[in-house]
């Protein structure tokens, strides 16, 4: 199925070819003929592109400004509009359940934060953790994953 598909080889070639053109020859690239290299591979480039990216990053924002959330910004797990992204229904419920998924790890956090029983969840001076919360609003706040490395 992936082996055959000319978007999706065309894609990985792009990738490894363009984009990584100091890197295309070496041997640890996936082969890009199965399902499971498709997923293994789309799964690292969402991480690094998304929640690696606010883990190294966002906790900068206290001792430096390096950028601030716009206010159209879209977070990981969210779309402007899900409907106009893929009319695919087995996709859409995929991207809703994730949606759903990191709202719940969200308030798991919040409520982790306001248990007085965890002491090192926000330690001597009281700031909760909120680096990887998955939502935020505009401004400087030092949380939330975006969707890119791009906003």
């Amino acid at each position: 199925m992936v082996q055959q598909d000319s978007e999706v080889q065309a894609w990985w070639k792009e990738l490894r070819e363009e984009g990584h053109g100091d890197k295309k020859d070496e041997p640890w690239w996936p082969k890009m003929q199965t399902l499971e290299d498709l997923i293994h591979s789309c799964t690292i480039i969402i991480w690094v592109a998304s929640a690696r990216h606010a883990a190294v990053n966002f906790g900068q924002y206290p001792y430096e400004i390096l950028s601030k959330h716009s206010s159209d910004e879209v977070y990981l797990g969210k779309r402007n509009d899900p409907d106009q992204w893929t009319t695919d229904a087995i996709a859409l419920k995929a991207f809703n359940d994730f949606g759903y998924r990191l709202s719940q790890i969200e308030q798991k956090i919040i409520q982790m934060n306001n248990d007085k029983t965890l002491k090192n969840r926000s330690g001597p001076v009281k700031v909760p953790y909120t680096l990887l919360l998955p939502t935020n609003e505009a401004g400087l706040t030092g949380m939330g994953i975006s969707n890119s490395v791009s906003n």
